[in-house]
């Protein structure tokens, strides 16, 4: 009986010892917070809307970033090639392009999403026309594609001849 005792005993602390092994050699690398630039601190940020045709301005922007912030993509237009620009820009915030969280819009189909935002993938970039009525047309757009994903410098080009955004380096 002791003896099983014993053994149980070894196994449950053989165990134990594998699984916390397991977790420390898994953990995610932390990594310092003064390096983490969040899309908040980027550009102008508007809330998450039901309708984002009826986003609330904080200023009169030329181009609408369409984002979500669970997306990998997401995270790195913003991590990479956002922060990268405002360096560019020589500005910590770029008030000419507008937030707009598109999280709401993940159960809507891509051909929808095209017709109604002027998008089908995000993140995308997309500049409006607004005609007598107030209706908004999309009237030229930059969509990030995996297998082929837009660089900093395809998005300062793009910013140049549709927003007349420029960069000087």
């Amino acid at each position: 009986m002791f003896k099983k005792v014993i053994i149980s005993f070894m196994a449950a602390i053989t165990i134990i010892s594998w699984g916390y092994a397991s977790y420390k050699f898994f953990q995610p690398k932390t990594i310092a917070i003064n390096n983490v630039t969040s899309i908040e601190d980027i550009m102008m940020v508007s809330k998450p809307q039901q309708d984002v045709r009826t986003v609330e301005e904080i200023a009169e922007p030329k181009v609408y970033f369409y984002c979500s912030e669970e997306d990998v993509n997401c995270q790195y237009v913003s991590d990479q090639i956002l922060s990268q620009l405002a360096k560019d820009l020589n500005t910590d915030r770029i008030t000419d392009i507008q937030y707009v969280d598109v999280t709401s819009l993940d159960a809507e189909t891509a051909l929808r999403r095209k017709n109604e935002y002027g998008f089908a993938t995000y993140p995308a970039f997309v500049i409006y026309e607004e005609n007598k009525e107030g209706v908004r047309t999309p009237v030229a757009s930059l969509e990030y594609n995996e297998n082929a994903p837009f660089t900093l410098a395809q998005l300062e080009e793009w910013l140049n001849d549709n927003a007349g955004i420029k960069v000087i380096k």
